[in-house]
């Protein structure tokens, strides 16, 4: 299991962590949902003990021309 870093930050009490998005994604879905050249969005939703990270997944559509047109 990865783990996030810490940035150190001056001049702030917020604190900022890092690791790659290929590592947090495989700790949070299945690897048949993540693909290459797929673009992801995070938000929150709610607030407290109710707030959940809510994940979405762009992924352009590829479409075969057909040969008969």
């Amino acid at each position: 299991m990865a783990n996030a870093k810490r940035r150190r930050t001056q001049g702030t009490t917020d604190d900022d962590f890092d690791m790659l998005l290929s590592a947090a994604l495989a700790q949070l879905l299945p690897a048949r949902h993540i693909a290459s050249g797929d673009s992801w969005y995070f938000r929150v939703e709610g607030s407290g003990d109710e707030a959940q990270l809510v994940i979405t997944r762009s992924r352009a559509n590829v479409t075969t021309p057909d040969p008969e047109s």
